[in-house]
């Protein structure tokens, strides 16, 4: 789960940012991109030409959504919002934006944390949907 936005200098990281999570995640996971239907996701994707190159190689396993019109601005209420949990295709989900990347040198890898309900770090956020949706 990735959700768009923020100033042009950062939109210019997100063909990297998901070709890092496609390339890094397992193969059978979905990235579900979220994004509100403005001015700020047209820039982000005129001047990331690579988004729609990622979108055909990696297509179903990368899908755009946007939020419904009238949604909240704040990252934190979106991320809130009964919405974007229900539109969730996994049970369990990590969240990620621009700010961090996945390392493919690790010595763990992202189902070894399957068995626990929320994970937070720097940038990055494990949690179970249903336990997101029972909050």
């Amino acid at each position: 789960l990735c959700c768009f936005d923020g100033p042009a200098w950062m939109q210019r990281r997100y063909s990297a940012v998901l070709s890092n999570a496609l390339n890094a995640l397992p193969p059978t996971a979905l990235v579900q991109v979220f994004y509100r239907p403005d001015e700020s996701f047209r820039r982000a994707t005129d001047i990331n030409p690579g988004l729609e190159r990622l979108k055909r190689a990696h297509a179903p396993r990368l899908s755009f959504h946007p939020f419904p019109e009238g949604y909240p601005k704040k990252r934190a209420d979106l991320i809130l919002s009964k919405f974007l949990w229900e539109s969730l295709r996994a049970e369990t989900v990590v969240l990620f934006g621009s700010g961090g990347a996945f390392c493919h040198n690790s010595r763990h890898a992202l189902e070894d944390f399957g068995a626990y309900h929320l994970v937070a770090g720097d940038g990055l956020t494990l949690v179970r949907r249903k336990a997101a949706l029972a909050a």
